[in-house]
């Protein structure tokens, strides 16, 4: 008996003898594709017999070696590929799918005599539940969820602003999961001023700092400022303000029973800055007047 097995099988076909009840053996027989497969068999060099095979699709389930990922930070995972319950060796795995990461290999993975492929650096620029699909070797897919732990972010400064003192740089230190922030784009704006806005935006340098140039204030209150980063608002940083003492001076003088004058007075903040735009409310006593 001449056993031809078609395309569907990874035995292609072979000769058998059948045994006294006709029957013959056909090992390790595997199928390769799901759905209908047909199988015939010759005798004597014709076609006698032909029979289909009902194949159920192959089962892939794709684990990792860790289920939670944070956010923005790069990590090693390694991916344990089964198939129907097995490992497989040597199978040619491509991700198809993974919005939510940053870093997936473009080309295909093979497994390994485990059934496991390594992903070096994966990072997950999304939170909260993020799938990774594959397909494997155009026969089936699989997919794996993670926990993606959202970025925490701290943003800080030791300068402080005084009250109607000219414009200052301050430096603000950002950090993300802890660690300073080195290169990312910034949009800030510093509201709270006596005036307008303080906004524009940056690039933190290598050490994760930013500075925001021509900040002044005159309120006693502290500032606020807001920062945009990797697309997230982060909450407001309070920039301390210190309130201004003041000094008056005047180097006019009065004459006893004069007529009147007009009386020009300087104000000044304790380090002697002039204070412009102020709104003053006056009063001048022992004038001898009622």
């Amino acid at each position: 008996v001449v056993f031809n097995a078609h395309a569907g099988f990874s035995k292609p076909g072979g000769t058998y003898t059948t045994d006294g009840s006709g029957k013959f053996t056909v090992p390790d027989l595997t199928a390769v594709l799901s759905g209908q497969q047909p199988l015939s068999v010759m005798v004597n060099g014709k076609t006698t017999a032909k029979a289909t095979f009902s194949v159920t699709a192959a089962t892939y389930v794709l684990t990792a070696d860790t289920d939670t990922l944070a956010q923005h930070e790069p990590t090693d995972v390694t991916f344990t590929l089964t198939r129907n319950g097995e490992t497989v060796p040597g199978l040619s795995v491509l991700f198809t799918k993974g919005e939510g990461f940053a870093s997936l290999p473009a080309d295909a993975q093979t497994t390994d005599a485990s059934g496991q492929f390594k992903v070096p650096g994966l990072k997950a620029i999304r939170s909260g539940a993020q799938t990774v699909e594959v397909s494997v070797d155009n026969d089936g897919a699989a997919s794996k969820a993670f926990t993606v732990t959202a970025a925490t972010y701290d943003l800080n400064t030791s300068d402080t602003l005084q009250q109607w003192e000219a414009a200052k740089t301050v430096t603000f230190t950002l950090k993300r999961n802890s660690k300073n922030l080195a290169d990312a784009p910034v949009a800030y704006a510093v509201s709270g001023l006596g005036g307008p806005d303080v906004t524009g935006s940056t690039t933190t340098d290598g050490n994760g700092a930013f500075r925001i140039n021509n900040v002044a204030t005159t309120l006693s209150s502290d500032a606020s400022v807001s920062v945009t980063v990797d697309g997230q608002n982060l909450p407001p940083e309070t920039l301390k303000v210190t309130a201004a003492t003041y000094s008056l001076s005047t180097t006019d003088t009065l004459q006893q029973r004069e007529p009147a004058k007009s009386v020009t007075f300087t104000l000044k903040t304790g380090k002697s800055t002039p204070v412009s735009g102020a709104s003053v409310t006056y009063t001048i006593s022992k004038l001898g007047g009622a």
